[in-house]
C-alpha cells in the first residue's frame, strides 16, 4: 500500500493515487500531505488501484475533510471499485464527499 501525489500549481489541485489497501498504514503519508504550504482548492483522490478501504481509511478521508474544510477545498473520490463503493454506501460518505 502506497500513495503517489502531484500538486498542479496552475489549477491548485492536489491529485492523490492510492495503491493497494487504504488503511491505517497510510495515515502518516496523508498527515504529511496536509502540511503543504501550496495553495490547494481541489483534492482528487484516485482509487482505481485501491483494492479495499477499512474504517481507518474512512477516518483518514474525514481527517482530510476536516483539515481542508476551513479552506473550502473540494474533495473528489474517483475510480472506486465496487467493493470500495459498497463501503462508501454503508458509511454514507456521499454527504461529505463527491464520488465519481
Amino acid at each position: 500500500m502506497t500513495i503517489e501525489y502531484h500538486i498542479d500549481d496552475k489549477t491548485h489541485t492536489m491529485e492523490i493515487s492510492i495503491f493497494g489497501q487504504f488503511n491505517f498504514y497510510l495515515s502518516e503519508d496523508f498527515h504529511q500531505l496536509t502540511h503543504t504550504t501550496r495553495k490547494i482548492e481541489k483534492i482528487i483522490i484516485d482509487l482505481e488501484n485501491t483494492v479495499s478501504i477499512d474504517s481507518a481509511g474512512l477516518g483518514i478521508l474525514f481527517f482530510l475533510r476536516k483539515k481542508f474544510d476551513m479552506n473550502s477545498v473540494e474533495i473528489l473520490l474517483t475510480n472506486s471499485n465496487p467493493n470500495v463503493l459498497r463501503i462508501f454506501a454503508i458509511a454514507k460518505i456521499s454527504h461529505f464527499f463527491t464520488i465519481r
